[in-house]
């Protein structure tokens, strides 16, 4: 219910974030010296509301993310059907 509320509200960050891309495009990983340069620029802000205003606009969030959703170690049942069953009846990732 709350999903449409906030959406395309402004943010205190938003008259610097040309600044904020140009850093993380230049590879500034760092929040902290982010933040401390932000305030020099005059920006007023508490490290989570930048965290929040800098998550969506990192590399490896715009891409989707690099890293594969981990696998899950089989099941000793399944592992036995493996094993034991007759190749022909299992599918095809499983032969």
């Amino acid at each position: 219910m709350l999903h449409g509320q906030w959406q395309n509200r402004t943010s205190k960050l938003d008259p610097h974030r040309p600044y904020i891309e140009q850093r993380i495009a230049e590879g500034c990983t760092n929040l902290a010296r982010l933040h401390g340069e932000l305030r020099e620029r005059g920006a007023r802000c508490s490290d989570s509301t930048l965290r929040d205003y800098v998550r969506p606009l990192r590399p490896e969030r715009r891409a989707g993310g690099n890293t594969p959703p981990m696998a899950w170690p089989p099941s000793p049942r399944q592992a036995a059907r493996w094993i034991m069953g007759h190749p022909d009846y299992l599918r095809e990732d499983d032969q």
